[in-house]
């Protein structure tokens, strides 16, 4: 059974119909405000006014048009797991709420010196009772949200494996297989419970601010290249990766299941193998972790378009796009670059380039050197790596990086962004062939060597048959059965 495509505890159709609607209603209240705030306070950081008053005001603004940037995120996240029937496709869209409520979390509320704690030691400050006490609540709900999300373990290791995969591939593909939309439902009601309420008590604060801006009306759209572009891709592609992403879910299901084939049999089955067998399999089987890091990327990769092409707002469109920045990078890093804090080579060094360097056919290694500069234009490319940086930490430090992820988000071109995603998602199924190639190799390599093995008994079986007092009829007769049994085992290792 295919694990992947399993479903989990889910919302009704009616229910998750419905909160599509409203958190489309929500990314379309909320995208213009959001604008208004950045560009209030992009008129604040130019302003020489350093007094306690405007750097408290810079504050407001700040937290604010980050509480709309994430509550825009997160509908955004849950309308394309809504909208897509295939389960691997709704699963990798909910890994993403993980990632998007740690960072938000981390940049406003983890620190006493947090942008929260300034500002609601400032509202608290006017002794206002109703302010006071929604205070307290929206505190409350961090606590809850911290010791119950945040702080966990194990959550810990979901929001590096949502943002930078692992090496360790079981525990990528247990974590995968666990997703369930009830549980990051329940993540999501937690996170909410803390922004929404902090955004309406933003809105009563930033009122006394308002940017003039706030009259016009917001009137960003696509352009008619734009729109044509995304209709002629949604006739063909989109269906075509949606086919692509449930077969490379069904290949993943199967690899894993070969990749720990020895860690899933019974304990009177092991005892069949000696402990340098079971540490020979191990050690030959981390070939094929890079085929099966690179099925995750690819799937990745794959949701992340039909997400762009099936949005129906602006900004929820382009937040589909910047994401494939995201994935382009983490998938080079872990194909092209060694595991962090070793001397290691990198996968795709040690199993396939290494490997297939010296290859006598030149077909394969003029695939070789075409995928290695590829991968090492990708490596280069510093805009991939500018985005991705942006869009991973709204905030480090003192440094906010939404104004700046703003900026790129309403210039980016459809056709470069795409033409980049299209071209790292059909350069992975070539260095899986690769990949494919190097296994077969070693594979005949092994059932020679294990041949040999064989033919070292059988052969002595023979000089003793041919040594012995038997007659030259039934030496002939013992020689053809012994020759029919090796061939039947021997048949085995084609």
């Amino acid at each position: 059974m295919n694990k992947i495509q399993e479903n989990g505890t889910l919302l009704s159709k009616e229910g998750r119909d419905k909160l599509y609607e409203n958190m489309g209603n929500l990314i379309k209240e909320l995208f213009p405000i959001l604008h208004s705030r950045l560009s209030l306070l992009l008129v604040m950081r130019k302003s020489t006014d350093n007094s306690q008053q405007q750097i408290l005001l810079k504050n407001i603004t700040e937290l604010h048009a980050s509480v709309l940037y994430v509550i825009i995120e997160i509908a955004t996240a849950l309308r394309a797991d809504f909208r897509s029937d295939i389960m691997i496709e709704r699963r990798i869209n909910l890994k993403y709420l993980v990632f998007i409520t740690a960072e938000f979390y981390k940049a406003y509320f983890m620190t006493e010196k947090s942008s929260w704690n300034r500002v609601s030691s400032f509202l608290t400050s006017l002794q206002n009772d109703k302010i006071n006490s929604i205070v307290a609540g929206i505190n409350d709900n961090i606590v809850f949200y911290r010791d119950n999300y945040f702080d966990s373990c194990i959550d810990k290791d979901y929001r590096d494996m949502s943002l930078h995969y692992d090496f360790d591939i079981k525990k990528l593909y247990r974590y995968l297989v666990n997703i369930d939309e009830e549980v990051e439902a329940r993540r999501i009601c937690s996170f909410l419970a803390v922004v929404q309420p902090l955004n309406n008590l933003l809105i009563l604060c930033t009122s006394i601010i308002e940017n003039p801006m706030n009259n016009e009306s917001l009137d960003l759209q696509e352009t008619k290249l734009d729109k044509c572009l995304i209709n002629t891709l949604m006739k063909g592609l989109y269906t075509k990766i949606g086919s692509e992403i449930q077969k490379y879910s069904n290949f993943l299901d199967k690899n894993m299941h070969t990749y720990a084939i020895f860690e899933n049999l019974p304990e009177k089955w092991l005892s069949l193998f000696s402990e340098e067998d079971i540490s020979d399999f191990k050690n030959k089987r981390d070939v094929a972790k890079l085929p099966i890091l690179l099925h995750y990327v690819y799937i990745d990769l794959g949701v992340a378009i039909r997400g762009f092409l099936a949005s129906e707002y602006y900004i929820e469109r382009r937040l589909n796009l910047i994401r494939l920045n995201l994935i382009m990078y983490e998938g080079y890093n872990k194909i092209y670059h060694s595991q962090e804090n070793t001397n290691t080579l990198s996968l795709w060094k040690q199993y396939v380039y290494n490997n297939l360097s010296s290859c006598e056919d030149k077909k394969i290694r003029n695939e070789l050197e075409d995928i290695d500069s590829i991968l090492y234009s990708f490596d280069e490319d510093g805009t991939i790596r500018n985005i991705r940086h942006k869009y991973a930490h709204i905030k480090k430090g003192k440094k906010l990086y939404l104004q700046e992820l703003w900026k790129i988000l309403l210039d980016m071109s459809f056709e470069g962004e795409l033409k980049k995603a299209l071209t790292f998602l059909q350069l992975l199924p070539r260095i899986i062939r690769l990949n494919d190639y190097v296994i077969k190799d070693i594979s005949e390599k092994e059932n020679i060597k294990y041949q040999q093995k064989l033919f070292e008994p059988y052969n002595k079986f023979k000089s003793k048959i041919q040594d012995s007092n038997m007659t030259q009829k039934d030496k002939e007769r013992v020689l053809k059965v012994l020759d029919d049994g090796m061939n039947r085992l021997l048949d085995i290792f084609k």
